[in-house]
């Protein structure tokens, strides 16, 4: 096989498994960089995790008893949430100050924002020697 011409350069080479010395035909050797046929890869990622869990869902608060008037959404988190008076008036035209129904709708948990880090390092292998006329 013919030499390849510019600007492929103007040396021709060959290699072997391992590292070896070259042969007089072939005597110079490219130090660096040294050469590989495979990597190996032992990169591997920490488990996932989600955080802190809360509790999904809401709670809301009504002012009749089929949980569809004046809703008023109840904190889930300790906090104190006011809740809104039954605006329906007595027989003697005073509003009435109590909730008749309260409703939660489940959300399930919700997961906070974890992370996952990459572990390991990946690595030459196989070294391959390289010689040049």
């Amino acid at each position: 096989m013919p030499k390849p011409a510019t600007p492929f350069g103007g040396k021709l080479c060959i290699f072997k498994a391992g590292v070896t010395t070259c042969p007089s035909s072939y005597p110079n050797s490219p130090t660096s960089p040294q050469y590989y046929e495979t990597w190996s890869d032992g990169r591997k990622c920490t488990s996932c995790n989600c955080g802190s869990v809360a509790c999904g869902g809401t709670v809301t608060a009504f002012t009749d008893l089929s949980c569809t008037e004046n809703p008023t959404p109840v904190a889930t988190d300790g906090s104190c949430s006011p809740l809104t008076k039954d605006p329906t008036t007595t027989g003697f035209g005073q509003t009435k100050d109590d909730t008749l129904s309260i409703r939660w709708d489940n959300g399930g948990p919700v997961c906070g924002q974890g992370d996952s880090n990459v572990i390991g390092a990946a690595a030459p292998d196989s070294p391959i020697t390289v010689c040049c006329q």
